[in-house]
């Protein structure tokens, strides 16, 4: 409806003035009609979209003047809109790794949204069942940038494809700062874990539902690799310090610098360097569980830990390896080789607790 609409149209001795008051009132059903606007701006997330739907207030003004041979010389856009009912859907083969049914349709939305020629600003609100996401957008059109802040209280059953039910359980509430350019994401972000239920094996990381912690991340996704810069997390006597970890596209680790853990049953470091041009990785510490390791390096399926671009060395250096027998390993020593994420060749001599000797070789 643009009942409320006006337009104008002035002359000065070496230009003409246009103004156009664009006044709308409605709701809009078809996702066809919003891609026939060709706004460059959105064709990119307009792309990912399968349903759209919102009832919208807006009042926009475009200025225009041309001199009297009909070239512009300026032009002015400015506008605002509240949008109300939105309903979302997104779709799955967007983002294959993240979304499924439960996670990808949206309803209920409330947005402010204003803008001019060079800038977009949204503030609104979300839900996705028995998720909500509030948050600011702020994009500059010229330079292809956006600062996004988001609170999200998240339902992990609803994201079952990135938080994984074996280890979390529960709900979250996010704190992310997303900075955007082009295909590159730079993203802070802290996760209130209280209300979650994490038993993550592989490191022996276990929290209770209702203990307080917290876990702090800040890093880079691109379009075929991710790096997580820094993470910590910290929740009872757990406390985990990771340090600039590269993943593939398929988010497998190909390269880190640091890791860190201290665990009820974990205690133990990993480092990353260079020897004569060769990635090497140390491990050293007072405890490691080793079992998830060992099933991923060693297993004849792919790995889903370590990257087939990973390559390198490996040494290792633990008073006690939990191997997920019945038995520990003590005075534990490793060296090897990883290639393409499996061991190629491996050399490690250890005492059981009944003091016999064990070496396993792989060649």
């Amino acid at each position: 409806n643009f009942d409320k609409s006006k337009i104008s149209v002035n002359e000065t001795s070496d230009s003409y003035k246009a103004s156009l008051d664009l006044n709308l009132t409605g709701k809009f059903n078809s996702l066809k009609e919003f891609k026939n606007l060709k706004i460059e701006a959105l064709e990119d997330v307009i792309k990912n979209i399968e349903k759209l739907s919102f009832s919208t207030t807006a009042n926009n003004k475009i200025d225009v003047e041309f001199d009297k041979k009909g070239n512009l010389l300026n032009t002015s856009v400015k506008g605002k809109a509240d949008i109300a009912n939105l309903e979302l859907d997104l779709l799955q083969s967007a983002y294959p790794n993240v979304l499924d049914d439960k996670n990808r349709k949206f309803k209920n939305g409330k947005f402010k949204v204003e803008f001019d020629k060079s800038n977009v600003f949204i503030n609104g609100i979300i839900f996705n069942q028995n998720d909500t996401l509030d948050f600011k957008i702020n994009s500059d059109l010229n330079k292809k940038t956006s600062k996004i802040n988001i609170i999200s209280d998240i339902n992990f059953v609803n994201w079952q494809k990135v938080f994984k039910p074996e280890y979390i359980k529960g709900s979250s509430k996010l704190y992310i700062q997303l900075n955007t350019s082009k295909d590159q994401y730079y993203f802070d972000t802290r996760i209130d874990i209280k209300k979650s239920l994490i038993n993550f094996t592989p490191i022996n990381f276990n929290k209770l539902l209702n203990d307080d912690g917290q876990i702090l991340v800040k890093g880079e996704v691109k379009k075929n690799t991710s790096v997580l810069e820094k993470v910590t997390i910290n929740a009872g006597k757990n406390n985990i310090e990771l340090f600039d970890l590269n993943f593939d596209e398929n988010f497998s680790l190909t390269s880190l610098n640091s890791i860190t853990v201290n665990t009820d049953k974990s205690n133990f470091k990993i480092t990353s360097s260079k020897k004569s041009n060769i990635n090497h990785i140390e491990i050293t510490g007072k405890r490691l569980d080793a079992k998830y390791i060992i099933d991923s390096l060693t297993s004849s399926k792919p790995s889903t830990v370590v990257s087939k671009k990973f390559n390198g060395t490996i040494s290792a250096n633990l008073d006690t390896v939990d191997t997920g027998t019945n038995d520990d390993i003590r005075d534990f020593n490793l060296t090897g080789t990883i290639l393409k994420g499996q061991f190629t060749k491996l050399d490690a001599t250890g005492v059981f607790s009944n003091k016999e000797k064990i070496t396993i070789k792989i060649s």
